[in-house]
């Protein structure tokens, strides 16, 4: 899984993910890479099972 920061058009960041060849998706209510991570330590959960979690937006 690669998982990125962008900016979107509203010079909003928002973390996206991809899965091998697939679509890159925006991972829902992830407001940074460094928050997602820090997540998934805090809960002793793996950073791919939280954004599984969390689900996707738009693509």
């Amino acid at each position: 899984m690669l998982i990125s920061q962008i900016l979107d058009d509203a010079e909003t960041i928002r973390v996206v993910a991809r899965n091998g060849g697939g679509k890159t998706r925006i991972i829902n209510s992830a407001r940074s890479v460094y928050s997602l991570a820090m997540e998934a330590a805090r809960t002793g959960t793996g950073l791919e099972a939280l954004i599984e979690r969390k689900g996707y937006g738009e693509t």
